[in-house]
């Protein structure tokens, strides 16, 4: 007798571990130190904005090939 696989009697799937995962990507490795905090925001202010068109090799050339654009505003 084989088993079979019923989908229906699965609830439905909710994420759970979102947050700490993003967390961690974020607040571990390099990216602490690349980022500026600004603190003490309690109205508008002017943030800067980083727009950058990132251009993705082949990989059929081995090396540094600058491609793509960053803008700041």
């Amino acid at each position: 007798m084989a088993l079979q696989f019923n989908p229906t009697s699965l609830t439905s799937y909710v994420e759970q571990r979102r947050e700490p995962l993003i967390q961690k990507a974020v607040i571990s490795g390099k990216t602490l130190d690349l980022i500026n905090i600004q603190t003490g925001v309690k109205g508008s202010a002017a943030i800067n904005l980083l727009t950058t068109d990132v251009a993705f090799g082949d990989g059929s050339v081995c090396g540094w090939n600058e491609a793509g654009t960053s803008t700041v505003s």
